[in-house]
Order: structure tokens, then C-alpha cells, then sequence
């Protein structure tokens, strides 16, 4: 098999929540942070014959990127990278060292907001976040809020259309800057407030979909 660009994009993109990961065989990846408060799950175009675990993402995507174009062949302890006269051997990690959600799921119990975050708006939130070194967003019904928790200092307020549902209108959900690994591109978000939101991506092309857990108010 080879890799499509959709797949190396994705896995690229998961290995900013957890650098190992382990594959099962089909074509949905699923990870975890090593926190357990950021969970992933994406649908790619390619699809592993079977279950094997690589404890450094990067390095395996460096490793294929090495022979241009080549092929994917899957033995009982490594895989075979081969192209032309060229083979690499990347052998399999062993899963005791991966955190992984394995085949869990995650469900919201409840529906308390929801809104379309925009690439615009997530461009200017991970900016203003970083040029004024402002580590969470808050989200209630007048739009979001980066600020640092519990402080006087710098903040930065976007209006948006925030959808509230079971008379949460003031009820504030924050999240960690830090914990917003998305791939760019548009959301859906929903928000539950016991403890978790999701984000689902609007691309046809890139399906993943985030749940990450809120901060204590």
C-alpha cells in the first residue's frame, strides 16, 4: 500500500496530540494525549491490513518520506518501506509503551452550546494566544474571551453566534489554548457543560473530529 497525502496530513497532525499511536486494522486512527484530556479519531483514504503500534509518528512519516513514492509492505514484526532498488525495514513498537484509547468512543451526554468556528477565527485565536502569551479561551453566549485564567491582565474578545441551549446563556466554558491541536480548516463545536467539547471538521476530504476537556471553573 502507499500513503495518500490526505493520510500523511492527518497523521502529521495527530502525532501534535500524542507522538505514538496504534493502528488498527481499517481505516479510522484514533489517539489520545498522554493527559487523557484530548481525544482524536479520523476517517483517511487508506487502510491498514493490520494492528501494529509505532511509538514516534514523526519519525515513522520521516522514515516512508525517505524513498519517494514507495510502497508499504506489512510483515509480523516491521513493515518494509521499498522503492526501486531501496528498502527500509521500521520495525513495530511495542503497544505497552503507546497511550491509546483503544476502541473507545467518546458521546457528549448533553448538547449546552454550539457554533461554527471558522479557520479565521481559529487563525486569530492561536495568534492573539501567542503574541500576548495568553494561555485559555473562554466561550459564554457573547462570543469567546483569550485571556489567562484568574488574572487582570491582557485579553482579547471575538463576538460570535453562540447557540445556547437549556438556560446556560452565562455559564462559561474554558479550554487550554494548548490543548487546541486542529487541523486548519472549519468546525462544527459543541459544547457540553459537565466536562467536554468537540470539534468536527466541515472538510469532505479531511474527516476528523476532536473532543477536548474543559477547565474547571
Amino acid at each position: 500500500m502507499k500513503l495518500s497525502k490526505v493520510g500523511i496530513d492527518i497523521l502529521k497532525n495527530l502525532a501534535t496530540i500524542n507522538q505514538g499511536m496504534i493502528f488498527k486494522p481499517g481505516s479510522v486512527l484514533k489517539t489520545m494525549n498522554v493527559m487523557k484530556n484530548t481525544f482524536a479519531v479520523a476517517h483517511i483514504p487508506d487502510v491498514f491490513p493490520v494492528e501494529f503500534a509505532i511509538y514516534d509518528l514523526n519519525e515513522f512519516l520521516i522514515a516512508y518520506s525517505l524513498s519517494q513514492d514507495c510502497d508499504i509492505e506489512f510483515k509480523e514484526t516491521m513493515m518494509l518501506f521499498s522503492q526501486g532498488g531501496e528498502q527500509t525495514e521500521y520495525f513495530y513498537s511495542s503497544p505497552s509503551v503507546v497511550v491509546s484509547p483503544g476502541d473507545k468512543n467518546i458521546t457528549l451526554p448533553s448538547t449546552d452550546k454550539k457554533f461554527l468556528l471558522s479557520k479565521e477565527v481559529f487563525d486569530k485565536i492561536m495568534k492573539v494566544s501567542a503574541a500576548l502569551k495568553l494561555k485559555d479561551i473562554e466561550i459564554d453566549s457573547s462570543g469567546i474571551r483569550i485571556l489567562n485564567k484568574n488574572s487582570v491582565g491582557n485579553r482579547h474578545h471575538i463576538k460570535l453566534p453562540i447557540e445556547c441551549f437549556n438556560s446556560t446563556e452565562d455559564t462559561i466554558a474554558t479550554l487550554k489554548v494548548e490543548n487546541l491541536k486542529l487541523m486548519p480548516g472549519d468546525y462544527d463545536v459543541t459544547i457540553c457543560q459537565k466536562g467536554l467539547a468537540r470539534f468536527s471538521s466541515r472538510s469532505e476530504e479531511y474527516k476528523v473530529e476532536y473532543h477536548i476537556a474543559l477547565e474547571a471553573n
